[in-house]
């Protein structure tokens, strides 16, 4: 018995110190690779750290930075651009990134003086700046943000996402290039699909009632006349009066419109007060968000069709 417990001591004690050489073993190994991955030259390629404002605007940006870059995307899917707040990790985010990039004309509202003077240490690129940019329909000076209603806007904005990363990126410089380059080849497509899809429906019967000014840039780019909107406005922050409800009755019954498109996550109660009265459709469209992964619209290039497609079938 005495032996059997000298034994079981001395085992005890080579499997501790074994144990301990392995610990020590382990912890060097994880100390050496986290210093090599801060060194990015020496042990790895350092990812430029980009965030973009919308679902829209990410969704270009990967296409054009792909696994070259560790991309956030501040707005959730679902969420209004119009009325979104930032909480106060978002305010981190921006400021620790190598560069922001933002729809731009008015439309991330939350960019406010005070937010900008957080942000001073950031870089922000507006895509949209240099756009030929539509003004509001209220005479407020102000621009209609829903630039992307274009696809031959987002040629511009790739192009811009490309410079952009380029500069900040130079060893990659080719990867986004080409990219870009094939990104682009999928707008023209996309822009030729959407020529071909409107040419089916009778040029009398290409008007649109949207739920607040979204359309403008895709009505001009493909021949169609916008004759109303629930809200009168480019923003789903105004709130139309009994008058203006009136007013749109007149003009859907006037026109012998079919439809009306509404976003897709927007509060559809004025709508369907209309629809109740006209017998008007109400569509529910993609605007200005993409849905979660594993939804039916994830890209830019999926709303497009989705919303072209529902425009065009319901308008027949």
């Amino acid at each position: 018995m005495k032996k059997f417990l000298v034994f079981m001591v001395r085992w005890v004690g080579v499997l501790f110190f074994v144990g301990f050489l392995m610990v020590g073993f382990i912890s060097c190994s994880k100390k050496g690779h986290q210093q090599t991955g801060m060194t990015g030259e020496e042990g790895g390629k350092k990812e430029l750290s980009v965030v973009a404002t919308t679902g829209i605007v990410a969704d270009v940006v990967k296409n054009i930075g792909g696994d070259r870059i560790n991309l956030i995307t501040l707005i959730p899917p679902g969420a209004d651009p119009h009325t979104f707040q930032p909480r106060p990790t978002d305010y981190s985010k921006m400021v620790d990134a190598d560069v922001v990039f933002i729809n731009g004309a008015g439309l991330e509202e939350f960019l406010n003086k005070s937010f900008k003077e957080v942000m001073k240490k950031a870089h922000i690129v507006s895509l949209s700046e240099g756009l030929k940019l539509k003004m509001s329909r209220l005479g407020k000076g102000e621009p209609n943000p829903h630039v992307w209603f274009s696809p031959l806007n987002i040629v511009v904005w790739a192009e811009k996402i490309s410079d952009e990363l380029k500069r900040l990126d130079p060893a990659n410089g080719n990867y986004y290039v080409e990219n870009m380059k094939n990104y682009v080849a999928k707008l023209e497509s996309l822009d030729s699909w959407i020529r071909k899809e409107v040419k089916t429906l009778p040029p009398d019967r290409r008007k649109l009632i949207t739920g607040h000014y979204f359309m403008d840039y895709f009505a001009d780019e493909y021949g169609f006349k916008i004759v109303g909107a629930i809200f009168k406005s480019h923003t789903t922050a105004a709130q139309p009066s009994a008058k203006d409800i009136s007013h749109l009755v007149d003009v859907i019954r006037k026109n012998s419109i079919k439809a009306i498109f509404v976003g897709k996550y927007a509060n559809k109660k004025v709508a369907n007060e209309i629809s109740r009265e006209t017998g008007v459709l109400v569509v529910p469209i993609y605007t200005g968000t993409l849905d979660k992964k594993g939804g039916e619209v994830c890209s830019y290039i999926d709303l497009m069709k989705y919303d072209v497609t529902m425009i065009v079938e319901n308008l027949k």
